[in-house]
Parts: structure tokens; C-alpha cells; sequence
């Protein structure tokens, strides 16, 4: 009997194949579900060096192992993403929120639509920085098109975002401009990292850079990543 089923291991096992025809059905399902699916599929995957000792001839190829390794490779990748995708949903805006000064007023943010042509446009752009920004200390701000996120940045007062009247995003761009201001200045780097997160800009390809001060705090959801990606590499 026991002989019977380690054969069966052998040759594309029944679980197997209700693991996999699992996996496609939650392909379109939540994130959570598929999420719980790639780590059976994982854990699944533990069982393979038993077998190894056991049936060497069948699992000893090279064509097997890299087939084993590209497939646990791109299981723990989907596995990664999906469940940071997750937290970010439920925590990000949290800790986003967390971090801003007066939110409790509702002067948590100031927003300005581009609006006018040429000079006009940069002179009304000017006004606003000079009102509203100014002596305000450490923010992060977001440039907008419509409802399409464009770019997330941070600065220390108002000449980063002052910086932007000859920009691509004032010009041509961008039609909505939204500020944040930080209540710590070691917690910008860490606020920006979480607004890249949360928006997903499409002009930010690459994640904010670390600032190189160690009194500056880390970003949760990033510290998340490495410690999600230890626990699923010990998988594997």
C-alpha cells in the first residue's frame, strides 16, 4: 500500500494536479487567496527531496532540477509581491497617515490645480508656493494628471517644489500638484517611500532612495519586504 502511493509520487501525483488546477482557479480571485495558494504550492515543494533519496533516477536530471528551481523561483516571486501588495492596502495609508502633521485639522494637505497658460500658469504656480508652502518645513508632495499618479518627492521646504515652474510636470504635464507636511524631519524619507507604495507613480520606475542618516527611520512596508523574503527563501 505504502510502496503503491511513493509510486504514485512518481507520476504526476493526484495532489499535485489539485494543486495546480488550484492555482489557476485563484489566478482570478483575491489577492488573499492566491496568496494562500502560492505558499501550499511552496510548502508542497518540501516534500521533493524525500522523494529524491528515495527514487534517485527520477529526480537526479538536470532537466529536472532547473525546471524545480524556475518554478520555486517564480512561485516565491508572485508569493513576495502579492503579499506586500496586501499590506500595503491595509496598512500603508495607515502609516502614511500616521506621519503627517495636523491631520487632525484637516490642514494634513494643500492641493493646487494648474490651471492658466504660460506665464500665467507659472506665476499662479509661484503664488501658491510662496503662500502656502513656505516657512511650512518637511513635506512630501505628489504630481498628478487626472486621476493617473505621476511622481512622488520629498524636501525640506519650499525650493524643491519651487523648483518644479520649469518643469515637465507645470508645462505639459501634470494638472494637480498635492503636499504633505511631515510632523518628524527623520520620518520624510520613510513618508515618501510610503507614498510611492500606496500610488504607484509612473514616472518613479525606481524606489525613493534611502537617505544616509541613521537617525532617519525606516520604511515599514520596505523592512516588511526583507523580512517576508527571509521567511519565504527559508522555504525553499
Amino acid at each position: 500500500m505504502e510502496e503503491q502511493e511513493i509510486r504514485n509520487e512518481t507520476t504526476k501525483p493526484e495532489n499535485e494536479q489539485k494543486a495546480e488546477s488550484k492555482l489557476k482557479k485563484t489566478r482570478g480571485e483575491s489577492k488573499k487567496g492566491r496568496f494562500n495558494c502560492l505558499l501550499e504550492e511552496l510548502l508542497e515543494s518540501e516534500r521533493k527531496p524525500i522523494l529524491k533519496l528515495v527514487f534517485p533516477d527520477k529526480y537526479r536530471t538536470h532537466q529536472y532540477r532547473d525546471k524545480q528551481k524556475n518554478t520555486l523561483k517564480e512561485l516565491s516571486k508572485e508569493l513576495l509581491e502579492l503579499g506586500l501588495d496586501i499590506q500595503i492596502k491595509k496598512t500603508a495609508s495607515k502609516e502614511l497617515q500616521r506621519l503627517i502633521k495636523d491631520k487632525d485639522k484637516g490642514k494634513d494637505q494643500i492641493k493646487h490645480n494648474i490651471e492658466g497658460y504660460g506665464h500665467k500658469k507659472e506665476s499662479n504656480f509661484t503664488s501658491w508656493v510662496e503662500s502656502k508652502i513656505k516657512g511650512k518645513g518637511p513635506h512630501i508632495y505628489l504630481w498628478k494628471k487626472g486621476n493617473k499618479f505621476l511622481y512622488v518627492g520629498r524636501g525640506g521646504d519650499k525650493r524643491r517644489v519651487s523648483s518644479y515652474k520649469k518643469s515637465k510636470y507645470l508645462i505639459i504635464k501634470g494638472t494637480t500638484i498635492k503636499v504633505w507636511f511631515i510632523k518628524n524631519p527623520s520620518e520624510v524619507p520613510a513618508a515618501e517611500c510610503l507614498a510611492w507604495h500606496l500610488y504607484k507613480p509612473l514616472d518613479n520606475k525606481n524606489k525613493p532612495s534611502r537617505s544616509s542618516k541613521k537617525r532617519d527611520k525606516k520604511c515599514p512596508i520596505c523592512e516588511l519586504k526583507k523580512e517576508l523574503k527571509k521567511q519565504i527563501d527559508k522555504l525553499l
